[in-house]
């Protein structure tokens, strides 16, 4: 669903009339076509490099900036993004903040030594320890 900024419509009398696109205007085909072949050749990509992929697009796009981030809107709604790698991260968190918390409490220790340098078998230990 478009948000109020990205409707096209004028009030007249209190009533609201929607400002109608031509569904067969060549410009509005080709930034749709556009649009659509960003997203399908974005699978696998993060939101992020997405979103700046149909930004270029948007941006020579001669029309109404409306218009144009109307149907990106449209197209963002409609696609699946991956969310497990924030659900790992969540997890990890988590743990992390759970084995600090028995270590402030005195309940274990780590050594750190080594960990300052990024000495591999030092951080093993500690994702070991964690």
């Amino acid at each position: 669903m478009l948000t109020k900024e990205l409707l096209c419509y004028r009030t007249n009398r209190g009533k609201i009339i929607p400002k109608l696109i031509n569904p067969e205007a060549v410009k509005l085909i080709e930034i749709a076509e556009e649009l659509i072949a960003v997203f399908s050749g974005s699978v696998g990509d993060v939101r992020e490099k997405l979103e700046d992929s149909t930004k270029q697009v948007l941006d020579v796009f001669p029309g109404s900036a409306v218009v144009g981030r109307g149907l990106e809107k449209l197209l963002l709604d409609r696609t699946e993004f991956d969310t497990t790698a924030k659900t790992e991260l969540s997890e990890l968190r988590e743990k992390i903040f759970s084995r600090s918390s028995s270590l402030l409490k005195g309940e274990g220790s780590v050594g750190l030594r080594g960990f300052e340098a990024g000495d591999e078998a030092v951080l093993e230990e500690y994702r070991n320890a964690v």
